[in-house]
């Protein structure tokens, strides 16, 4: 039988609290991967041994990036919580050759840790979006060519660094 990829998620961070989303974790589950909740880690020691159990991970979305952002926040969208943002960081960082799925948040966090520039956007877009599906490797297996999905965004990427991979 063949080892289920372990893919770790990461936690939201408020008031001290670390918490995911019930969905991350089934999502994981439904697509035959064994969820690891990601602890906040204060140290790239520690995010390296992390990051040795896992196979994959995902950088959940959460609240607005501060780091290296152009312009401002919506006033009605709150910052990432320093400790989060250092930790998942880290935890990017870490992993390696491994990959790394950023949603939201996530996504804008890999793409300024690799150098691009993320802004924040004229007005906030909320509701449903088409999403159309890439050609890159096996993550999107088995998906249909598209797909609707929710989107809440206040910020967006506006220049992509050469090494990110979208």
């Amino acid at each position: 039988m063949a080892k289920q990829p372990h893919i770790g998620i990461t936690t939201s961070y408020k008031d001290g609290r670390q918490a995911v989303d019930h969905y991350y974790i089934s999502a994981v589950e439904k697509a035959g991967g064994l969820p690891i909740i990601v602890p906040m880690l204060a140290t790239q020691e520690a995010a390296k041994a992390f990051a040795s159990l896992l196979d994959g991970l995902i950088i959940t979305g959460g609240p607005g990036i501060t780091k290296g952002l152009i312009g401002t926040l919506p006033e009605d969208l709150e910052p990432v919580d320093p400790v989060r943002d250092q930790s998942d960081t880290l935890m990017y960082h870490a992993m390696t050759d491994k990959p790394v799925f950023g949603i939201c948040y996530g996504m804008q966090l890999a793409c300024e840790a690799l150098g691009g520039k993320v802004a924040s956007t004229p007005t906030r877009e909320y509701g449903r979006a088409r999403c159309d599906i890439g050609s890159h490797a096996d993550l999107f297996a088995g998906l249909p060519d598209h797909t609707e999905v929710w989107m809440s965004h206040g910020d967006q990427v506006s220049q992509v660094s050469d090494d990110f991979v979208p």
